[in-house]
């Protein structure tokens, strides 16, 4: 089972070609085309190089405060897309801007199991409100357009709004599930810096050190029960992933054999 690649960055650390991706039907996803990523706010000027020499196109799912707060390094060249997945409302634990940080910090007194609960819930707005339908539709209206370089997409962390954009590619490119999954939850291994910034950042906030480290772990990082909450809120609202794709992100037949042919070897 292969997930997608880590690539080597100075200031970037869940950086990911999603090329070398098997599919169900032994096929393959091209190398240098489909990369996921945290947010570009604080590139190194080697960092900005190689990006330049691999993209030509930067998709941000973040919300209009989290790009005030914290706006993409400009890379000359390369066209800059803002498609927010989520309101600036009721997303702490997604969203990173500071009054959704703040908020946060005072749900992490809270029993881990209500935690999870509260993040898997969050997961299931994504194919269900017309925000997250309409971003997702338009990202995938960017991949089906010619690209001489590579698409990359992000949020903030690269988990949440990030993650469910690369779940839904690589369904569609008919990537088994337990691959997907696996290649979702490679975000913990990758984030482990930032998640103990968090932990802290929590704690300071709280004004205490004895939070537990499972509610922490479940509000800043990737769990299987929040991909499943999603893949449940598509079984439910539409039958099926493929209907979803039909009926909310608007692809038709040819669009997704459109998909295959530009990506997949």
């Amino acid at each position: 089972m292969r997930t997608s690649t880590r690539l080597a960055f100075e200031t970037l650390h869940n950086t990911r070609d999603l090329g070398g991706m098997k599919t169900a039907d032994g096929r393959t996803v091209r190398s240098g085309c489909l990369i996921r990523s945290g947010n570009l706010h604080q590139l190194s000027d080697s960092d900005q190089e190689k990006l330049m020499e691999l993209i030509d196109t930067v998709i941000d799912f973040r919300t209009d405060n989290e790009r005030r707060e914290e706006p993409d390094v400009v890379l000359p060249g390369v066209v800059n897309l803002h498609l927010p997945a989520l309101d600036d409302f009721g997303s702490a634990g997604i969203s990173r801007d500071q009054a959704s940080q703040n908020t946060l910090a005072a749900q992490a007194e809270m029993e881990a199991e209500a935690a999870r609960q509260l993040m898997a819930d969050m997961y299931t707005r994504f194919p269900l409100s017309e925000q997250g339908n309409l971003a997702y539709r338009s990202f995938l209206k960017v991949l089906l357009k010619h690209h001489e370089k590579a698409v990359l997409w992000h949020c903030s962390a690269g988990k949440d709004r990030t993650g469910i954009a690369a779940v839904i590619i690589e369904q569609i490119l008919g990537i088994p599930e337990e691959t997907i999954q696996q290649d979702y939850l490679a975000t913990n291994a990758y984030q482990k810096e930032n998640l103990e910034q968090f932990r802290m950042f929590v704690q300071r906030q709280a004004g205490r050190s004895d939070l537990s480290e499972e509610t922490i772990r479940y509000l800043f990082g990737a769990d299987a029960s929040y991909l499943q909450a999603f893949r449940d809120s598509i079984e439910q609202a539409y039958g099926s992933f493929e209907a979803y794709v039909h009926q909310a992100l608007q692809l038709s037949d040819e669009d997704i054999q459109t998909l295959h042919r530009d990506y997949l070897i």
